[in-house]
């Protein structure tokens, strides 16, 4: 099962936000984003942090895409 933040991205847009400024206001590291940019597996605490940030559920920044 391959994960997708793909609604992560559409989210921020739909704020006005760029990632830098999504990485600096919830407190993660470049090395994070670069996790999340290539769809990559990231710890729940840094999904924590990025919706109480974003003041949004979960599965509004991710989903998990079956593999077929």
């Amino acid at each position: 099962m391959k994960i997708s933040y793909n609604k992560l991205w559409i989210l921020l847009e739909q704020k006005g936000m760029e990632k830098e400024e999504l990485r600096e206001l919830a407190e993660v590291s470049q090395s994070t984003m670069r996790r999340l940019n290539r769809n990559q597996p990231v710890t729940m605490h840094t999904m924590e942090k990025i919706c109480l940030t974003l003041k949004c559920e979960i599965s509004d920044v991710l989903e998990f895409m079956h593999e077929a």
